[in-house]
């Protein structure tokens, strides 16, 4: 039987389960095999269960020598060794100082490095000021560096901080350019990224069958990947699949619980276990609910509560001991314990109402608004969903506390309350739900609903698949700005030629695939010859630029939706290999 939870309950969900994830790209993966003083070879090492420690040690011994060479690295280390021993705030101050020395000594690995950290700090406290402000400075230094996974790891820090402002559609645009960029680069961990951060989105709306899809798919895009690579991801986004299954099944509850105590376990021994184990015990919490065993989830979340005292927390935060409290004044409530619920929820109330916290709110507010005018984004209403994201907390927060205080009359008042909530989460749905199935850049079909519908069609359909010719050397000499433009001129000239009744997709970073319903093969053909010779007209700026296409044509037949696609790819590559800018087809 499908459970539902109350929406003040998902908020934290999702706050708890996309901090665990963001930990995943704090450095690289591949274990360096000797200790120098490089920052690519200490991030890899630090991730390891025992190397860390090594590192750390051999920090301590050289540290004058290092405090000298190189100040960055010093900062960076000293706020690695902060973290391990859960001083959050002077790890952050720390990691600010190597940001700061890194940028005027021109060290972009050290920045970079620098920035991943105070992302993972940021995350943790769910800082979406701190995060927006961190994103916009990788944006621009990944188009000073020209580092496609930088950019990448930028789309996703943007994605966090609009997630923890609720504004999804934001989260959803986001990460389409994360996932567009990582399938131009072939890079599977970010491609499951997608699927994960997406099925949180959805999860937190209580579309769980939807949600363990994309958890499914990113197990399937993970196991491509080496055994020993993506760990914490793979770990994660089991956890998330555990957590979701929670909610469809009353049956075999143990061995779900199960599973996730080996991943408990699992973490134990690990860099920044304190974090990771915090995000596990609230996860397990949730499942336990789920399932009634509200006193192992009592237990569950007192432990998360433990985890979030041993740490020294950044000045102005918003404690996430306000997290916890309110899962677990939940499951004290569930298990009959009322006064210790109460108790908890007064605390969260004056936390929510504490002058500082609200000042940090108009601070994030700002920060937002400040990105948006960059020019990057447009229409964005940050300000006011992070404002109506605030007084949302406050509001529940009042409601949960006056459930002990005034009975059922409160009651009342918040189903109704919730009634007109549920009007404005329907509207949100079903943008994301458009969203989901299109590309973000161009407005097509993505690559997953243009599969679906050409597994439809009947077999008098035909099939093109077109590429832009040298479409890489464009991003190469002119940046991703400029082949955007391209791509979205080119998805224009389509446009133009190609019928509504007919269907459109963005495969990749520059293929677009197009099935004609109720046209010959033969006006399918004149259709394509008409988007070459348009797309070989297009003037651009930069003198001397011309852009091409090739084409791959065929009509479906009795063949499957990737036995049609394998042709006409194929197609595409015998156009590219005898000269470009022609229509080959069969």
């Amino acid at each position: 039987m499908k459970k539902t939870a109350g929406k003040w309950q998902q908020t934290i969900t999702r706050i708890a389960l996309i901090l665990f994830f963001m930990l995943v790209f704090s450095g690289e993966y591949h274990v360096a095999g000797e200790n120098a003083w490089d920052i690519k070879k200490i991030e890899e090492r630090i991730l390891t269960d025992s190397e860390y420690k090594e590192v750390l040690e051999a920090f301590e011994n050289e540290k004058e020598t290092i405090q000298s060479d190189n100040p960055s690295l010093y900062f960076y280390l000293s706020g690695v060794n902060y973290l391990v021993q859960n001083d959050f705030h002077e790890a952050y101050l720390s990691f600010e100082e190597a940001l700061a020395s890194s940028y005027e000594a021109g060290q972009s690995e050290m920045e970079f490095a620098a920035l991943k950290q105070l992302v993972m700090l940021s995350d943790f406290y769910a800082d979406s000021g701190k995060l927006i402000e961190y994103g916009a400075r990788l944006i621009d230094l990944a188009e000073d560096e020209d580092d496609a996974e930088m950019k990448m790891y930028a789309y996703n820090v943007i994605a966090l901080s609009f997630y923890y402002v609720a504004n999804d559609e934001k989260v959803v645009e986001y990460l389409e350019h994360m996932f567009s960029l990582a399938r131009e680069e072939d890079n599977l961990a970010y491609e499951a990224i997608y699927q994960t951060m997406m099925g949180q989105v959805l999860y937190s709306y209580q579309d769980i069958e939807s949600a363990i899809e994309l958890y499914e798919e990113a197990e399937r895009v993970l196991q491509m990947t080496e055994e020993n690579d993506a760990g914490d991801l793979k770990l994660f986004n089991r956890a998330s699949h555990l957590l979701a299954k929670s909610n469809l099944t009353e049956q075999e509850p143990e061995a779900l619980l199960k599973e996730m105590e080996q991943l408990i376990i699992k973490t134990e021994g690990q860099y920044n276990n304190t974090v990771k184990l915090w995000v596990l015990y609230l996860m397990k919490g949730q499942m336990e609910e789920h399932f009634h065993f509200y006193d192992a989830a009592v237990t569950s979340f007192e432990k998360s509560k433990e985890l979030t005292q041993k740490i020294k927390h950044i000045e102005d935060t918003i404690n996430p001991l306000r997290h916890v409290s309110v899962l677990l004044a939940r499951a004290y409530y569930n298990n009959g314990d009322f006064q210790e619920a109460a108790d908890l929820y007064i605390s969260v109330a004056e936390m929510d109402e504490d002058p500082a916290n609200l000042m940090k709110v108009d601070e994030d507010a700002s920060k937002i608004r400040s990105f948006t005018e960059r020019g990057l984004t447009d229409e964005i209403s940050s300000l006011t969903t992070l404002q109506e994201a605030q007084d949302r907390v406050v509001l529940q927060q009042r409601i949960m506390l006056g459930t002990f205080i005034l009975g059922i009359f409160l009651l009342s008042r918040a189903f109704i309350l919730k009634r007109k909530e549920h009007l404005k989460v329907n509207e949100l749905k079903d943008k994301l739900y458009v969203q989901s199935i299109t590309d973000s850049l161009t407005g097509l079909y993505n690559r997953k609903q243009i599969f679906k519908i050409l597994n439809t069609k009947k077999q008098d359909c035909t099939v093109a698949l077109i590429d832009i010719d040298n479409f890489k050397t464009i991003n190469d000499t002119l940046g991703y700005l400029a082949g955007d433009e391209v791509i979205k001129r080119v998805v224009q000239t389509i446009r133009q030629s190609v019928p509504e009744s007919d269907d459109i997709g963005r495969y990749g970073g520059e293929e677009f695939l197009i099935i004609f319903s109720d046209k010959t093969f033969e006006e399918a053909l004149a259709i394509i010859e008409e988007i070459r010779k348009n797309t070989e007209a297009l003037a651009w700026e930069v003198e001397g630029m011309q852009t091409t296409i090739s084409a791959g044509v065929s009509p479906k037949g009795e063949a499957t939706a990737e036995e049609v696609f394998s042709k006409v790819d194929k197609l595409v590559h015998e156009a590219k290999r005898t000269g470009k800018n022609k229509i080959v087809f069969k």
